[in-house]
């Protein structure tokens, strides 16, 4: 991994050398996560309990985050660039009476690394159009909950994952270009070859231990601001 680090950040720095101007930008989103595997462990948690629990929550899409320096070369007309990342979900059980509460809770959350690669297929009146595509790889955290009453206290257990995957993300880009800074709008579809899950924690909880994988694949619309810098 420190290999392929090294030689992305070295063809970055290539590549500044050949630029004409320089955009950081931010954006916020909303993204689907296709999470199979940990819907599945979900479903199971019904059987222990042999109780009428009921889903609130079950990994719905949500609001990510995304901050990066884009490098400009042939003016504006390809775009190459670093970008980090934020999203997260959860799935909760639960069923609540006079005795006390039943939970089991599932926390999801993610940060991506990724490069950007872009070209300009269209330019109209004052809109570029991009293809686009973020290669990467995410580094996620999965949290279990358990909270259920044992005689006359409430017990809470937990029990953290970790885990990292390749993901790819790719979209067109619709930007609105001003004189200091630009406005853009994306809409594609990010590939997750799959997280494998693993943990640490051995002192408890051992009648789910079936492999664990958290997939972010699914649908991302995302907007957000640039800022131009040209270089002199």
């Amino acid at each position: 991994m420190k290999k392929y680090i090294l030689i992305f950040a070295i063809s970055l720095i290539a590549i500044k050398g050949l630029c004409q101007s320089i955009e950081p930008h931010i954006s916020i989103g909303y993204g689907q996560y296709n999470m199979d595997n940990i819907k599945a462990i979900q479903a199971e948690m019904y059987i222990p309990y042999g109780l009428p629990m009921q889903t609130t929550s079950s990994f719905p899409g949500y609001l990510n985050f995304e901050g990066g320096i884009n490098y400009l070369i042939k003016e504006g007309r390809y775009k190459f660039g670093v970008l980090m990342g934020y999203q997260s979900t959860s799935g909760r059980l639960s069923i609540e009476d006079y005795s006390g509460v039943v939970a089991f809770d599932q926390l999801l959350s993610a940060i991506n690394y990724s490069g950007l690669l872009s070209t300009r297929f269209l330019q109209k009146k004052g809109f570029n159009f991009y293809l686009t595509l973020k290669p990467g790889f995410i580094v996620t955290k999965y949290e279990e909950k358990r909270e259920y009453p044992e005689y006359a206290s409430r017990l809470n257990k937990s029990r953290l994952y970790n885990g990292n995957s390749f993901i790819l993300d790719s979209n067109i880009e619709i930007v609105k270009v001003f004189k200091h800074f630009n406005l853009f709008a994306q809409c594609g579809y990010a590939y997750d070859s799959k997280t494998s899950l693993t943990t640490n924690n051995t002192d408890f909880w051992t009648v789910f231990e079936e492999d664990k994988e958290a997939d972010w694949s699914g649908l991302r619309v995302k907007c957000g601001v640039s800022f131009n810098i040209q270089r002199q």
